[in-house]
């Protein structure tokens, strides 16, 4: 998840011991929907940093890294699965 929904979300789960109920709850719903942004913002990231790669060395390329994968699945399922980062990200 990238620091724009990182820093939002850890303020919220500061606010929780605070809150109780109702408030708690607005909370966790913030809280989700800003994780679901950030999901939605890596994949789209993950599908354009790995979008060069034909579907062929993208699945040889995660089965390196130690992803379980086949041929199956297609570009996105493997795009969503947890895709270790380059170095310096």
């Amino acid at each position: 998840m990238t620091m724009t929904t990182t820093r939002p979300i850890l303020d919220l789960a500061a606010a929780a011991p605070a809150s109780h109920d109702e408030d708690l709850m607005q909370l966790l719903g913030e809280a989700n929907e800003l994780y679901q942004q950030g999901l939605q913002e890596l994949h789209r990231e993950m599908a354009e940093h790995l979008g060069q790669l034909a579907t062929a060395d993208l699945l040889v390329a995660a089965q390196t890294a130690g992803m379980p994968c086949d041929d199956s699945q297609d570009r996105a399922e493997v795009i969503l699965r947890r895709w270790p980062w380059p170095s310096g990200r």
